[in-house]
């Protein structure tokens, strides 16, 4: 009975211990660059595209991992990581201000940063938000450049020191590890 024991053991550790190694072998890996010229390796990424509708309304979970998220005509396409050699950010500032509370909304580009924070004065609400561009080097030798959808949250990962979380505006560059 005792051996019997130790073999069953022995075979439930292996079978941990196989599936914990390939898994780690299979994990995606991708370094991350800041603006600030910071690279952190990261592991278990989570893009959120989860919907947190405001007051009343269905939260709606949507993560990816495998991929990023953007913009091909009138479609979403998710570029999946092991197709991309590396992806360079771009985001630009969009402003907008609604003057009356229930009238249209006014945009400006980070060029009229002086003409946003004049009709932002006596406005019923302003705000700031990102358009975000990427240039994609493909492994396949092409490069394109593309809208990247903004995530509704930060970019989450694991890193060496811990639970990693950037806003997407703050990466300048993304390269996934092989």
């Amino acid at each position: 009975m005792k051996r019997c024991m130790t073999i069953l053991l022995t075979a439930v550790i292996t079978s941990a211990l196989v599936q914990v190694a390939s898994a780690q072998q299979g994990e995606l890996k991708l370094k991350i660059t800041d603006k600030a010229g910071t690279e952190v390796v990261i592991t278990g990424i989570d893009f959120d595209y989860s919907n947190y509708p405001g007051g009343f309304g269905t939260y709606t979970p949507d993560h990816e991992g495998q991929g990023i998220r953007v913009k091909q005509g009138q479609a979403v396409v998710t570029v999946q990581w092991r197709k991309v050699l590396s992806v360079n950010l771009l985001a630009e500032p969009v402003y907008s201000v609604q003057k009356e509370c229930s009238g249209a909304v006014q945009q400006f580009s980070a060029a009229d940063t002086a003409q946003w924070e004049a009709a932002k004065k006596g406005a019923c609400r302003s705000w700031q938000r990102y358009k975000y561009s990427g240039r994609f080097q493909m492994v396949s030798g092409t490069s394109l450049s593309a809208e990247v959808v903004a995530t509704s949250r930060d970019v989450k990962g694991s890193s060496e020191l811990g639970v990693y979380s950037i806003a997407l505006e703050d990466i300048k560059e993304i390269r996934p590890i092989r």
